[in-house]
């Protein structure tokens, strides 16, 4: 109901905006997608050449609506099972330079796993 007051409807993907179109063709002139950017030109994946730790990389904010959680208890399990690397770029500090409590929360869950060396 709301989308009829607005002037613009932003989607975060070409997938949610075909969603809203076939939703309501009315949407159409009102949406516009920004996607999620990663420059392919600076974080880009290696050729696997199989005797080599595999690397994992995620590019996103430490929040809740990440599920984080889901991600520290999946890397537990995979890590029983194979070698692999993690990382995860994503932003750690608030605007004062403190610690944001999702990332601390995720810190707190990587130490629990015992995955802290991945």
């Amino acid at each position: 109901y709301l989308y009829k007051l607005t002037k613009f409807v932003v989607t975060n993907s070409y997938s949610q905006y075909d969603f809203l179109c076939g939703y309501n063709s009315e949407l159409k002139p009102k949406l516009s997608t920004v996607t999620n950017y990663t420059d392919i030109e600076k974080y880009h994946p290696s050729v696997y050449k199989g005797n080599e730790i595999p690397k994992i990389v995620v590019f996103a904010r430490y929040s809740k609506q990440k599920n984080y959680e889901m991600l520290v208890k999946a890397v537990g399990l995979a890590r029983k099972s194979i070698d692999f690397e993690m990382h995860w770029y994503g932003e750690k500090r608030d605007f004062f330079g403190n610690f944001l409590h999702d990332y601390k929360k995720c810190e707190e869950l990587v130490r629990d796993a015992g995955i802290e060396d991945t």
